[in-house]
């Protein structure tokens, strides 16, 4: 829990520009390079909607992360943010499709990621030529799948 001071959180609403119709709160001030507002306490920084969390809602529960449910990483507004788990916060970042690896359409060897050649293990894809080319250059039998015996992902 930050220790948050009347002064901390004055200063933290100039620093808010409410959108009408969206109702998102936009951070106005610096935001790291990742698109996340930052505002600082003391001597830390912190992410800006988990300050916003903890100045309206209280205390983070230990272990959660605070996911935009508008998805826009300079929101504040407390209504649009909520503690979730990180797996879950993945999976809702891969569902709205902004994860970086969902939005990548070719390996990169530039082989396209498609039905015909991609491979799915344990949540990440492979791609099946690349694999091909690998097994073939270190002299292994390719089956009809494109795998070596034994070797598959």
């Amino acid at each position: 829990m930050l220790q948050i001071s009347p002064s901390d959180v004055a200063r933290f609403e100039k620093k808010i520009e409410r959108i009408p119709f969206t109702d998102c709160w936009i951070w106005s001030a610096s935001c790291f390079s990742t698109g996340y507002g930052a505002f600082g306490i003391g001597r830390k920084v912190f992410n800006a909607h988990r300050v916003s969390w903890e100045i309206y809602r209280g205390p983070i529960p230990e272990g959660l992360h605070v996911d935009h449910k508008c998805s826009i990483h300079s929101c504040v507004n407390p209504a649009h943010l909520e503690p979730v788990t990180q797996h879950e916060n993945n999976r809702r970042t891969s569902a709205r499709g902004r994860h970086g690896m969902t939005k990548k359409t070719h390996c990169p060897s530039g082989h396209p990621y498609d039905e015909s050649n991609t491979r799915w293990y344990q949540g990440r894809r492979f791609c099946i030529e690349c694999k091909t080319i690998s097994d073939r250059s270190r002299g292994k039998k390719i089956k009809k799948h494109g795998f070596a015996k034994g070797l598959s992902f």
